[in-house]
């Protein structure tokens, strides 16, 4: 539980032991493995993340913990030759959507579609490899790489007459639909708008096919519901390219379309059990309280390796999407200040249900007049009922303000961000908050300011990849390297505070900082093994380091084939 967090074992390091010589073992040989579990690595670059032994020469594990991590020099032992290659814990990501990941990964990509043609285009091809009637889903479009043009209805019905089509922006806050969805959905210009929401409509009134914000919830909750077999054969995908990018923890928002969570639970956890998904922190929604309390659950209750998560809340929009909600205009659509999602007395409500049930919260908040309301209604209801060992979290953090950072702190919350996103952001965001843009994305700011952060991709809005996560946070460049000079680089975090931030930050988010997070004497064998030293190789460079081999829980999950 958080409340109680476990702390492992503390057994002093016997350097002085006497191993026996053997031959020397290739590293990319599963045979140095002498049993399940047990395993000894050395020369290499053993980063610990633990602040009292910061590197190590060798480590040890034995069964699903770690049992030595020490200095100085060695007899010999079979074991994993690192060869100067980087041994860290496992990463977490602490805010994706694993389910929607697993199901966007056969879902019609359109991330790199520069044009509302090649968007049309790349939805034609899939309807040609589809059966009539079929539903077509996809992801990815932007709406910046071609002019400020938004894709509509029209657009798909020239290439989709036949086939319902649902196309979610990038960032994942609006969707695109054609007249074949609409109408078997049963949406039209009768249909409310939800509060918090909108649903465009042309010159004539007539729909245009875009949904925004709490509208997109008119779909989601008229999509033809996904069987567990589904949900299960999306997981596994997921769960096996997480797994390939070192990360062994994750804090995941998958629930949110189903009413009946218990079945999931279970699901989750066989999954798990059979070495198919990572450590998942399982979030639920406002909605799901009532059963978790039946079930007995509150944030932190174990499942085997299911934790049940924080109650995730949507405050605003995205930034992109001109959603996020701002206390003043967008500086590049004056009148616009985004969508604030609830009133203040809306969200009192259900952060005090969590709260007070135990469960932290997690608020996505983009916009500064969306994380000011969180960190205003957060302070409140902890003031009603102080409970100090709920970690609650605003997801994102980026459009912030000295008074923001200051609730911060005082409050305990823990910021959420995603650095990879200034690959795509780093563009345009100045465009859209003007002078505020000084206290965006702040990193080094918050850092210093005491703030707890937490890295994390938001995949599938970004690469899953926690390497480009890394590079982002100390590069403060796009993955082709630019601006050179990094934008707004005093904002970047030292490579160290990076590792933190997706390894032992990511254990503290969870209540896990005494188990997990670092390479220390006791806590769970989960590590990452790097293709090449990360501490000895320029910060451009990082984002072109390849996994080698992930352990979770003792067992090796992945390994490279590098032949």
């Amino acid at each position: 539980m958080i409340r109680k967090p476990y702390f492992g074992g503390n057994r002093a390091l016997d350097d002085s032991k006497n191993f026996s010589r053997s031959e020397k073992l290739a590293f990319c040989s599963l045979t140095f493995i002498k049993g399940v579990g047990e395993m000894f690595f050395y020369n290499g670059r053993i980063l610990t993340l633990d602040p009292q032994t910061k590197e190590a020469d060798y480590l040890e594990i034995k069964g699903n913990r770690i049992t030595q991590v020490g200095n100085g020099k060695i007899s010999s032992k079979d074991g994993i030759n690192l060869e100067e290659k980087t041994l860290l814990p496992g990463f977490f990501d602490t805010h994706l959507h694993m389910l929607n990941y697993g199901l966007m990964l056969k879902a019609v990509n359109l991330r790199d579609c520069n044009s509302i043609t090649e968007l049309i285009d790349r939805v034609k091809e899939r309807v040609q490899s589809e059966t009539k009637g079929a539903w077509i889903f996809g992801r990815g479009w932007d709406e910046n790489r071609y002019n400020g043009i938004f894709p509509t209805r029209d657009d798909l019905d020239k290439v989709a007459p036949e086939n319902p089509v649902v196309l979610s922006r990038v960032c994942g806050h609006l969707l695109v639909l054609n007249s074949l969805a609409l109408e078997l959905l049963g949406i039209d210009e009768s249909t409310p708008v939800p509060e918090g929401g909108a649903i465009d409509r042309d010159q004539s009134g007539r729909l245009s096919g875009i949904f925004r914000e709490k509208a997109m919830e008119l779909v989601f909750d008229r999509l033809p519901k996904k069987s567990l077999k589904e949900v299960e054969k999306a997981l596994i995908k997921a769960g096996q390219s997480i797994l390939s990018y070192g990360i062994t923890t994750v804090h995941t928002d998958d629930l949110a379309e189903f009413d009946d969570i218990e079945p999931l639970f279970e699901l989750y956890r066989k999954l798990w059990q059979e070495g198919k998904i990572p450590r998942t922190h399982l979030h639920i929604r406002s909605k799901h309280l009532d059963q978790a309390k039946a079930l007995g659950l509150e944030t932190g209750t174990k499942l085997d390796g299911i934790t049940i998560g924080a109650v995730k809340i949507f405050a605003d929009g995205s930034l992109g999407a001109r959603t996020a909600a701002l206390l003043e205009d967008y500086s590049d659509a004056p009148g616009e200040k985004g969508i604030l999602i609830y009133s203040d007395e809306e969200l009192y409500q259900m952060v005090k249900d969590a709260h007070s049930a135990d469960f932290a919260v997690a608020i996505h908040g983009i916009g500064d007049a969306a994380s000011s309301q969180a960190l205003r209604v957060i302070g409140q209801v902890q003031k009603e009922d102080p409970r100090p060992y709920l970690r609650h979290r605003l997801i994102h953090a980026q459009i912030l303000n000295d008074e923001i950072m200051e609730q911060m702190v005082e409050y305990g919350v823990i910021g959420e961000i995603q650095p990879i996103f200034i690959n795509t952001d780093l563009h345009w965001a100045e465009n859209r908050v003007g002078e505020r843009i000084h206290t965006s994305y702040n990193w080094q700011t918050m850092w210093q300011k005491g703030i707890r952060l937490t890295g994390s991709s938001d995949c599938p809005v970004e690469p899953v990849n926690p390497l480009l996560g890394i590079y982002s946070a100390v590069t403060r460049k796009d993955l082709n390297g630019k601006p050179e000079e990094g934008w707004y680089s005093k904002e970047a975090l030292s490579l160290e505070q990076a590792l933190q931030l997706f390894t032992s930050c990511g254990a503290y988010a969870g209540g896990e900082e005494g188990d997990a997070g670092s390479l220390t004497v006791g806590k769970v064998a989960d590590l990452v093994v790097l293709d090449r030293p990360i501490d000895r190789i320029s910060l451009d460079e990082i984002k072109d380091i390849k996994i080698d081999m992930t352990i979770m829980d003792g067992k090796v999950v992945y390994q490279r084939d590098n032949k």
